[in-house]
C-alpha cells in the first residue's frame, strides 16, 4: 500500500511541473480563431522593440509580434500569445492579449 501511496504523489508531482509548460489556464476566454486547447499560453516575457515589434516568450516559445499587429486586452493580469508553427519550425502569433489595453 506505501509503494501505492509513494507512486501517486510523485505522478502528481510530475503533473504539477509538466503544468508549467501547458498551454495557459484561461483557456476558457481565449476566441476560438485563437486557440485550439493547445496553442495558447501566458507569456513569461514580453518586451516592445524599437521597432514597434513585440518580443514575446513563453518557455521554450519565442515570437516576434510584428508591429501593427492586432493585440486585444487580456482578461486577467497576465500577458498571453497564441501561436502557429511554419513548416521550418519558428513560431508566429496568432493573438496577442495584453493587460490594460482597451
Amino acid at each position: 500500500m506505501r509503494i501505492a501511496a509513494v507512486i501517486a504523489v510523485l505522478l502528481g508531482g510530475v503533473a504539477v511541473l509538466a503544468a508549467g509548460m501547458q498551454p495557459g489556464m484561461a483557456h476558457g476566454w481565449y476566441p476560438k480563431t485563437c486557440c485550439n486547447d493547445q496553442d495558447c499560453f501566458r507569456a513569461d516575457e514580453f518586451e516592445r522593440r524599437a521597432d514597434g515589434s513585440l518580443a514575446m516568450r513563453a518557455g521554450p516559445i519565442h515570437v516576434i509580434v510584428p508591429a501593427g499587429f492586432a493585440i486585444q486586452p487580456s482578461r486577467d493580469a497576465d500577458a498571453h500569445v497564441c501561436v502557429w508553427r511554419d513548416g521550418v519550425g519558428r513560431y508566429h502569433a496568432r493573438c496577442v492579449f495584453l493587460p490594460g489595453i482597451g
